[in-house]
Order: C-alpha cells, then sequence, then structure tokens
C-alpha cells in the first residue's frame, strides 16, 4: 500500500488540485469546489481551508478577492512557519473583512506500517458499524466515537475487564480510502497504556482491509500526540480551516 499517494489522491480531491501538484515544490492556490470523494466535515462550505502538506501549503478558497490576497501575501511563504501566531493574526485580520475567522487548526498522522508484538490488556469486545450505534450519547467516548453523517463509525474495539470498558478507539469512514481513528480512556484505564494499546490494535487491523488509517489531534494535545507516535504513526500534515464569525 502507498501510504502517500493515497494521502495526496484523498488532499488532491479535498483542496480541488491535482495529485502532480502536490509533490512539486510551489505553494497552491485553487478556488473551492465540492469534488466528489473529498472528506466532508460540518466545515465544508467554509471560505478558506489551508493544508501544510510535503513542505508547501494548499489553500483552497471560495471568494476570488480573498484569494487573491492570499496569492499575494503567501505566494512564497514557508509552510514551516506559516502556523506561527503572528501570521496567523495577519489572516485572520483578512477573514474578518469577509466575516469569517479561524476555526481551528489540527496535525494529522500516518501510520509507519503494521506494529507487531501488541501484548494483550484484558479481553477486547468488537464492535461493527451497527453495534456501534449502542454507544451514542454516551460521552465517555466523544472522541473515538463521532457518529457524524457524512463520516459514519465504520468499526471500534475495546478493552473490557469485569465487565468494565477501560478505554475504545472508532475508526471513521472519512473516505472510501482513509479512516480516522480516535480513541478514549475511561479513568479506570488510565496509566495502562491503554491508548497505544487499542490504538496499534485498530490500526493494524484498518491497514488488513487495505484502508489507510490516520489520526488526528490538536497542537496542544501532547497526550494524544504521545499516543499517535507510540502507536506508530508519524506526524504527516496538518490543516486549517475557518467559520463565519
Amino acid at each position: 500500500m502507498d501510504y502517500t499517494n493515497i494521502l495526496y489522491t484523498q488532499l488532491s480531491k479535498d483542496y480541488n488540485c491535482s495529485v502532480e501538484d502536490i509533490y512539486n515544490n510551489n505553494n497552491i492556490f485553487t478556488k473551492r469546489k465540492n469534488i466528489e470523494g473529498r472528506r466532508v466535515y460540518s466545515n465544508d462550505d467554509c471560505i478558506l481551508k489551508v493544508c501544510s502538506v510535503h513542505g508547501k501549503l494548499i489553500f483552497s478558497c471560495g471568494s476570488d478577492n480573498l484569494l487573491q490576497w492570499l496569492k499575494d501575501t503567501y505566494c512564497e511563504t514557508s509552510a514551516d512557519w506559516f502556523a506561527n501566531y503572528p501570521n496567523l493574526r495577519l489572516l485572520d485580520k483578512k477573514l474578518l473583512e469577509f466575516g469569517h475567522q479561524i476555526e481551528d487548526l489540527h496535525h494529522f498522522y500516518l501510520p509507519r506500517g503494521l506494529s507487531e508484538d501488541i501484548m494483550p490488556v484484558w479481553d477486547l469486545k468488537w464492535y461493527n458499524q451497527e453495534e456501534i450505534l449502542q454507544f451514542k450519547g454516551d460521552n465517555r467516548f466523544k472522541y473515538a466515537l463521532g457518529f457524524w453523517e457524512t463520516a459514519p463509525d465504520i468499526i471500534a474495539v475495546a478493552s473490557i475487564k469485569n465487565n468494565e470498558i477501560l478505554g475504545l478507539a472508532g475508526a471513521s469512514a472519512d473516505s472510501s480510502t482513509m479512516w480516522q481513528i480516535g480513541i478514549d480512556v475511561t479513568p479506570q484505564g488510565k496509566h495502562f497504556g491503554m491508548g497505544t494499546y487499542l490504538v496499534s490494535i485498530l490500526k493494524n487491523q484498518i491497514l488488513n482491509k487495505g484502508i489507510l488509517p490516520f489520526y488526528g489531534t490538536g497542537e496542544f494535545h501532547m497526550l494524544s500526540q504521545r499516543v499517535a507516535i507510540q502507536s506508530g504513526f508519524v506526524p504527516t500534515w496538518a490543516e486549517l480551516y475557518t467559520s463565519k464569525v
């Protein structure tokens, strides 16, 4: 499985560009377009999305005037330093002229490959798409399971001791080729490496299905970042999106 090509193919649909564009060295500026096969989230109609990948920036914008400003301002900007606060403040100030603002910024991880020699921790229980519905509204697992119509939860695995769930990892079908993993550990399951254990197991299961798993987290969520790295994921790309004021 060519992880990089799968990712770049997906991003080309998300950001209305070609795979070849992503492989080249120049920042990319495109008009937002709803391409079939793109990842669809609640921010799907936002005025601007920005992606940092392969050492470059990709801007997908719904406004011609804003798009021209982005080209003039960020044509030569390094992706490495784009998220520095003075630069984000400049972008946010411009967005306010259009009635929008920066909403959030996340970075994402792809797997190195299969994890080996995973030591069992208590009992495991697997849940299919229909069985996952029993957890709807259960705030213990609000990060593992999203219950989004456009990115349905497909598979989940829990570690159980004495009929009590210690942790649960779930995967949503964000696209036909890429499933996103989320993890929640209950208070009873903390300090056992539960997050790393369950994410590693679920990652292997998804890879064995011929699907590429990915993991996303926030800039300041160090615990989540450690779980990703310890589960055999590496940071690969970042995304910024906007919302109306």
